[in-house]
C-alpha cells in the first residue's frame, strides 16, 4: 500500500468522548470518579484533539468502550474487532519489534517524522504514547497500530472457523429449526453484525451458530461435572 494511501481517520479524541458521554446519560463527572481526578483535570484533557494511550485505556476500560477503535475503521492489517485488547500492552515495545520486522531502524523512522533520532529513541523506551504521535508512526510505516488495542477476529477465506467444524453446528434440515424470541444488546447485534459484514455468513447464521457453541460447551461442562461426582 502506498504511503499516501494508508491513512488513519483524522479523529478529534476528547470530542469524540464527549459526544459518547453525552448519547449514554454519563457525565463528567462519574467519569472523572472512576478515573481518580478532579472534573476540572478531565475538562482539560477531552479539550485536547490527542491524549496518552495509557489514559485513552484507562477511559476505554471505565466505560466499556473502545476508542482505540475509532483509529482502525480504514486499513486494516489485520482483522479486529471493537473489543479491548490486553492490559498489559507497551506499545513502545511493540513498535520496537515492528521495526526490526520491517527491517526499518530508528534513524530511518525518524527520517519519516522528522525527528531526532534520540527523541524517537526515547518514545520507544515508554510503555504508552501520545495518540497523536502513534497516528504519525503508523502512517510512516503504513502499519495500524491502533490495532494492538483491539482484539483480532480469527477469519480465514471469508469463514469464520472454531474449534469444532461448522457443519456440526448448522442444521441439516429446516425441520432441525426452532422459532425462539431471542433479546440481544446493542453491543452484542453491533458486533455480530460487524463479523457479519466480514464474512458471507447472516447474522441469524452467527446467532444461531453462538448459541450451538454455548449450549455444547454447557453439555460438555455438565458432562465433566456428573463425572466427576461419579468418581468422588
Amino acid at each position: 500500500m502506498d504511503k499516501n494511501e494508508f491513512l488513519i481517520p483524522d479523529i478529534h479524541i476528547g470530542n469524540t468522548i464527549v459526544s459518547w458521554l453525552k448519547s449514554n446519560n454519563y457525565t463528567q463527572i462519574q467519569l472523572s470518579e472512576k478515573l481518580g481526578i478532579p472534573q476540572p483535570s478531565l475538562s482539560r484533557i477531552l479539550k485536547q484533539k490527542t491524549m496518552d494511550t495509557d489514559k485513552l485505556y484507562s477511559i476505554s476500560s471505565i466505560l466499556n468502550h473502545n476508542f482505540f477503535y475509532n483509529y482502525c475503521l480504514h486499513h486494516y492489517n489485520r482483522v479486529v474487532s471493537p473489543e479491548l485488547g490486553p492490559s498489559d500492552l507497551n506499545i513502545g515495545n511493540i513498535i520496537h519489534n515492528k521495526l526490526r520486522e520491517m527491517h526499518i531502524s530508528h534513524k530511518e523512522l525518524a527520517d519519516k517524522l522528522g525527528l531526532d533520532p534520540s527523541t524517537v529513541s526515547k518514545i520507544l523506551k515508554k510503555e504508552w504514547i501520545d495518540t497523536g504521535k502513534l497516528v504519525m508512526i503508523s502512517e510512516a510505516i503504513s502499519y495500524n497500530f491502533f490495532e494492538e488495542y483491539c482484539m483480532p477476529i480469527n477469519v480465514n477465506r471469508s469463514r469464520i472457523y472454531y474449534h469444532r467444524s461448522i457443519e456440526e453446528l448448522l442444521p441439516t434440515n429446516q425441520e432441525e429449526y426452532v422459532k425462539v424470541e431471542i433479546s440481544l444488546s446493542t453491543k452484542t447485534m453491533e458486533k455480530i453484525k460487524y463479523i457479519a459484514a466480514l464474512t458471507d455468513w447472516t447474522t441469524d447464521e452467527l446467532v444461531y451458530l453462538g448459541l450451538n457453541l454455548f449450549l455444547k460447551r454447557y453439555e460438555e461442562s455438565q458432562m465433566g461435572k456428573d463425572k466427576s461426582e461419579t468418581e468422588t
